[in-house]
């Protein structure tokens, strides 16, 4: 229990500190603290991680600047598990990757992603940043809100894959 409330008190300051910083910021300086937040609260299925590691992999346009606001941090690991991250450039290259979360930048929501996204949702937590990566198959979002961002997601996809994610960031988050 005592865990849980830390859980739930971390979320909802991470949550209100973006809130009042997100005027002077870029999209991208706060999708990305998030993204690692959401690896954090989320639990791999253990044959996932078999590597030892989370691969962590951006699917956008370069200058890969979700990607890059995470590498600004020195060591990454997650949970004490080394963090690596990976740039993708095609939606070709994520079945080679194993990716454990996959960041979807909005040029790459194709109808490509699309037809393969249960397929991937099996294997990769999948977060979009637009509202239709959400009802087009994606686990979950991160969308600008009036002011901040906010998470979305999508429940029967959540359900459907192998992940678990905390209850708090759950409780945090629009359902779809």
């Amino acid at each position: 229990m005592k865990a849980l409330l830390k859980t739930t008190i971390s979320a909802a300051c991470l949550l209100s500190a973006f809130s009042s910083m997100a005027a002077n910021l870029k999209p991208a300086q706060i999708r990305a603290p998030l993204l690692y937040h959401l690896a954090e609260f989320t639990r791999f299925p253990a044959d996932r991680l078999l590597k030892q590691k989370i691969n962590m992999c951006f699917l956008e346009t370069p200058p890969f600047a979700h990607a890059k606001e995470l590498e600004k941090a020195k060591k990454v690991t997650v949970n004490d598990t080394p963090l690596d991250i990976i740039k993708l450039t095609s939606i070709d290259s994520i079945s080679t990757s194993n990716c454990h979360l996959l960041f979807v930048s909005e040029p790459y929501e194709s109808e490509q992603l699309i037809a393969q996204l249960q397929q991937i949702n099996q294997k990769t937590l999948t977060v979009g940043e637009s509202l239709s990566f959400v009802k087009d198959g994606g686990v979950m979002s991160i969308v600008p809100g009036n002011t901040t961002m906010k998470i979305v997601i999508n429940m029967q996809q959540l359900k459907d894959s192998p992940f678990k994610i905390n209850s708090a960031v759950v409780n945090l988050a629009t359902l779809y």
